[in-house]
């Protein structure tokens, strides 16, 4: 049977009506002979009249009657709840009346489905119903009814399936394919054991399918199936027998819903509560929750402990039974207008405990709401019994004080000269206070100097060191100047010639060309170890909080070479680097000062780790959600108790006056603060590796 084909005699019929509505009941097409029996024009019905307007009201209110109970809750609307069909059914179907256009009525067997897009969602509902004519007006002919139910059962999103006896499958809905992936000839004749769950087959399945089939009970069934792509699913499913003539069962239907996405719902909101439950019980204050109208139906083990009461006294109740009855009446008034008004509440008062003990709360509590309704309160209870009897004891000793008023005011002139001596200690204090407030700053700053000493020092050992070369590769530059100038004072050409033939060997033996070389790589490293000097200056500054560094973009690779050239005493002859840069890093945003700062102590702790000859490994990549620099060395490693202490402020395995322990601290704060992430992993004997994360947008 060609079923577009059908459909669109179907909708051409002249029995049949058809009308289609948007999820809200507005119609958007009905068919000729819905328009014509109802009295309408096209125009008249589409887009302009909903599907409720054509029920009666006291058909509407049966109707509305007629759903089950499960399907009858806020989150869905009175519309949706009336045509959404009971679970594993695939249509709803009832006697009505449409009332058309000036009094005309139309008697039809409504059927409504809804309509699904490919993801599964609810598009809008189709109606069919036969429009009676002639003798029977409330009949559908056989061939028609068997049309519209084949229509509806092929057409529709539940998973429709007709097992033999032995279950094995005898006819498959085209839902199937699209939910599950597989065609008709692969599933008939064989046995639904193939695709169920084995535990579920087991435990849910075959026992449902027996009772079906020997009881002629009708099973609400949920189990797994396998998807053809392997993946399993959650269906809703009821199995129905279908019997011949005589009563016997020669068949039994299996309708089918997914309810995965439930299912994960219910284990999401169980673990949800199951979170909650735990955070309640470790909770300082009492955690109480109720329903919409105030009774308790949860409590932690603080609020037990502060009122009393345990869950099996107070469950189903209203926690107002508890307050002390001087409180009551106040408290009730409060609460009655929150529970009327959905609002929040919040008071101090006085519960009275099993054991007679008066304890004094502070209560606060808030409406708990889903997207649909409004679902109770969640209140916290905070003991507040030992800050009241302070406050009682300070009103009694207030009012002991205003009963010595008069012998208060016969002791004036004493009292004011000693208020004279007090003021003066008073501001001798705050000056004492002022005093060591500064001091402390100060020791602070002093302590925080004298940690930073040496990572400053560093680059200035380097610009000294840099220096140093410089001095000696221009004295050796001069020296060769100098001999071109001895040259040029000579009058003879001949002489000219033959000292200029042999100042290619002269310059050689100074080393012109590495001299060159060694004066633009020191002059850069001076500027480099100057700038970072500049930059450890302005973290002291932030620590007075003078200035703020900026985020800007910078080259990764240029800071990590600036700081190869300052350790290039340390490394040579002795240290091999090896660099693997990423030619795809970009300019990243970051402190490049700090950043710089940061490769400075991790490569000078390398350097410092490696005994002899050893390798230090420099990576970058641009990884797809952050960059990375990875610095690896081949030194002597550090064992568990180091590696966990190892950002610790102040902790080093340095000898004394050697080290401070500040620089991995610092190292780590910097990266903190681009909010980023440095991770170390190391062996004794096996070297060190430090990997750094930095995120593309600060």
């Amino acid at each position: 049977m060609d079923i577009q084909a059908f459909y669109r005699a179907l909708t051409n019929s002249e029995a049949v009506v058809v009308i289609t509505t948007d999820t809200q009941g507005l119609i958007t097409t009905a068919n000729p002979l819905a328009c014509q029996r109802l009295g309408y024009e096209p125009g008249e019905l589409v887009r302009k009249v909903f599907i409720t307007q054509l029920l009666s009201p006291d058909e509407w209110e049966a109707g509305a009657k007629a759903v089950p109970a499960e399907l009858q809750t806020p989150a869905i609307s009175d519309f949706a709840a009336l045509l959404l069909p009971p679970p594993g059914e695939s249509v709803l179907a009832r006697q009505c009346t449409l009332h058309g256009k000036e009094g005309v009525t139309l008697a039809v067997l409504l059927a409504a489905s809804p309509m699904h897009n490919e993801l599964n969602q609810v598009m809008g509902y189709v109606f069919t119903g036969h429009a009676a004519t002639g003798k029977e007006p409330n009949r559908l002919t056989d061939q028609t009814d068997a049309q519209l139910n084949r229509l509806i059962r092929d057409n529709t999103t539940d998973l429709i399936w007709l097992h033999y006896l032995d279950g094995t499958y005898a006819y498959l809905s085209p839902s199937v394919e699209k939910f599950l992936g597989y065609k008709s000839d692969e599933l008939i004749g064989l046995s639904p054991q193939i695709i169920i769950h084995p535990d579920d087959y087991q435990t849910i399945v075959k026992d449902g399918f027996r009772r079906t089939v020997e009881e002629q009970k009708t099973e609400h069934l949920e189990y797994r199936v396998r998807r053809k792509d392997g993946e399993y699913i959650w269906l809703e499913t009821v199995t129905k027998p279908v019997l011949d003539e005589a009563g016997k069962v020669i068949y039994f239907q299996t309708s089918s819903r997914d309810v995965t996405n439930r299912k994960r719902s219910q284990e999401l909101l169980m673990a949800s509560e199951a979170r909650f439950r735990a955070i309640s019980q470790t909770s300082p204050l009492g955690i109480f929750v109720t329903n919409r109208f105030g009774r308790i139906n949860y409590l932690n083990n603080e609020y037990c402990r502060i009122t009393g009461l345990s869950i099996e006294q107070v469950r189903g109740k209203s926690w107002i039974e508890a307050v002390h009855p001087d409180d009551r009446e106040e408290v009730e008034k409060i609460w009655a207008y929150s529970l009327s008004q959905l609002c929040a509440f919040e008071k101090s008062f006085r519960f009275i405990r099993p054991d007679s003990q008066v304890v004094w709360v502070s209560q606060k509590t808030a409406v708990m709401r889903d997207a649909y309704q409004t679902l109770g309160f969640v209140g916290t209870v905070e003991d507040i019994t030992l800050r009241k009897e302070g406050e009682i004891r300070l009103h009694a000793a207030y009012e002991e004080l205003q009963a010595s008023e008069e012998e208060l005011r016969q002791r004036g002139e004493e009292l004011s000269a000693m208020n004279e001596y007090l003021e003066k200690t008073l501001q001798d204090l705050k000056l004492a206070q002022s005093q060591l407030v500064q001091s402390e700053k100060m020791a602070s700053l002093g302590q925080l100097t004298a940690g930073i000493a040496h990572e400053i020092n560093n680059p200035i050992n380097f610009v000294h060191a840099g220096v140093q070369n410089l001095r000696q590769s221009l004295d050796e530059v001069f020296l060769i100047l100098a001999r071109y100038e001895e040259i040029e004072s000579h009058q003879d050409p001949e002489k000219i010639a033959a000292a200029m033939r042999l100042m290619p060997g002269y310059k050689a033996s100074l080393y012109y060309q590495e001299n060159k070389e060694v004066i633009r790589e020191t002059i850069g490293s001076i500027e480099d170890g100057a700038f970072r000097t500049a930059e450890i200056v302005k973290g002291l500054r932030n620590f007075s909080r003078l200035d703020e560094a900026h985020v800007k973009a910078a080259n990764i690779h240029e800071g990590l070479d600036n700081t190869l050239v300052l350790l290039t005493t340390q490394l040579k002859n002795r240290i091999t680097i090896v660099k693997d840069y990423d030619s795809n890093l970009p300019m990243v945003e970051c402190y490049p000062g700090q950043l710089n700062q940061v490769f400075l102590n991790i490569l000078s702790n390398a350097v410092q780790a490696i005994e002899g000859a050893g390798e230090i490994y420099v990576t970058t990549r641009s990884l797809p959600d952050h960059y990375q620099i990875t610095i690896r060395d081949t030194g002597k490693g550090m064992d568990r108790e180091t590696r966990q202490r190892i950002f610790e402020p102040f902790f080093t395995t340095k000898p004394v006056g050697q080290g401070t322990g500040l620089g991995l601290a610092i190292s780590y704060g910097i990266i903190q603060k681009h909010r980023g992430e440095i991770r170390v992993e190391s062996e004794i004997n096996r070297g060190t590796t430090f990997t750094m994360s930095l995120p593309k947008m600060i």
